[in-house]
């Protein structure tokens, strides 16, 4: 899914964004959490960091910067460029996956499913070109091709659907991911962005308990919740590796999968059966590097599944 920043676990982070009811509220829930909530208990990084960074939620984290090198630029007007041709599939298309890494580079060229980085690589951000990319992915030529992904990590809030208490961090946990999916969709709605379908992207650029991976998975049942509540489809991103890692084998929630990059496009649509999903849902989508684009092989039961979900979403 391109580039992830690796910063740190938020633990209450509060978030200021755009203004609406909607948006308030949820922005004040997530403040008061952050006034109220207790310290995060002693997270690692999936992969070693750097560089120590400072505790989660204290003044010097929420200051921690960014280097301008990994930053695209706000305000460019993209070039759209033809991919290079992709083999023929009788049953399935062709589509590609973009975000906040291809702001300031162009865009790929005629695609049957686009999806777009709603986020900018972490919860509570928001992708700075996302209204301009989800314009190239509107043009997919596919029904319901046009779809959107939230980046995911592991965080506490105790103010969210459920009434946490002290330091329960499965429940915490669960919110976290809950108003993580729910930020995402509010920044979605207020710049005219409806995808046809949602993925929350689970990998392991970004924080996560490597102790204490059901507070992993109550994150992830979170973020899925939240998006089926608004009528919405949904389905995980991740690889095999970086699943079992991030959630392990006792959690699968049954939702459709899209497998992280497996190799070339001729490997790709042999991956569509049942035996490869990490949810014990359907595979709809495997990506594939084309060496310049993240590439994805859409898979038979995606075609009739994003068809489904664009004409509910166009009701």
């Amino acid at each position: 899914m391109g580039v992830l920043l690796v910063i740190g676990a938020i633990w209450g982070m509060p978030h200021a964004g755009p203004s609406s009811p909607v948006a308030a509220s949820a922005r004040a829930a997530i403040a008061t959490a952050a006034a109220t909530a207790s310290a995060a208990p002693q997270l690692a990084l999936a992969t070693p960091a750097a560089a120590p960074l400072p505790v989660a939620g204290s003044v010097a984290f929420q200051q921690v910067p960014v280097p301008p090198a990994q930053r695209p630029g706000h305000h460019v007007t993209p070039k759209v460029v033809a991919p290079a041709p992709a083999p023929a599939a009788p049953s399935g298309g062709w589509g590609n996956d973009i975000s906040w890494p291809q702001c300031d580079r162009s865009y790929p060229g005629a695609h049957d499913v686009g999806t777009v980085g709603v986020t900018d690589g972490r919860p509570f951000t928001v992708n700075p070109c996302l209204a301009s990319q989800f314009g190239w992915a509107k043009a997919s030529k596919y029904a319901g091709g046009a779809q959107g992904y939230i980046n995911l990590e592991i965080g506490g809030l105790q103010v969210g659907p459920k009434a946490c208490v002290g330091d329960d961090h499965p429940c915490r946990a669960y919110n976290y991911g809950y108003m993580s999916a729910y930020d995402a969709m509010i920044h979605a709605m207020e710049q005219g962005v409806r995808p046809d379908f949602w993925w929350l992207d689970v990998e392991v650029g970004n924080w996560w308990s490597d102790t204490n991976l059901d507070w992993n998975a109550n994150v992830v049942q979170g973020a899925i919740d939240a998006v089926t509540a608004r009528g919405n489809a949904v389905g995980i991103y991740s690889s095999v590796d970086q699943w079992w890692q991030i959630i392990g084998d006792a959690y699968r929630p049954n939702v459709a999968t899209w497998l992280a990059v497996v190799g070339d496009a001729g490997m790709a649509p042999s991956l569509c059966s049942q035996q490869h999903s990490l949810t014990k849902g359907p595979v709809l989508v495997v990506q594939y590097d084309d060496h310049g684009f993240d590439s994805d092989y859409i898979c038979a039961a995606g075609v009739k599944a994003f068809a489904a979900a664009g004409a509910r979403n166009h009701r």
